[in-house]
């Protein structure tokens, strides 16, 4: 990796796939302490960003099955 590339990293996502947006955010939340930074695009969301607990987590409605991810 070239250098000046690995000092302009400033933050990183985990990305956890997810069936239910809504459930997700909820249970993020509610139950985890999680806030909403951002959720997109507007008219029919697929994708919210949340933080929390010095964690970023990118929450996407993925539509075939994966590994669904490790924190």
């Amino acid at each position: 990796m070239h250098e000046q590339s690995r000092s302009s990293i400033e933050s990183a996502a985990i990305v956890l796939p997810c069936s239910d947006l809504d459930a997700c955010i909820k249970f993020f939340t509610t139950e985890l302490s999680f806030r909403v930074d951002s959720i997109f695009p507007a008219d029919a969301p697929t994708t919210a960003v949340i933080s929390g607990h010095g964690l970023r987590i990118r929450l996407q409605i993925e539509t075939t099955p994966r590994d669904p991810g490790t924190i």
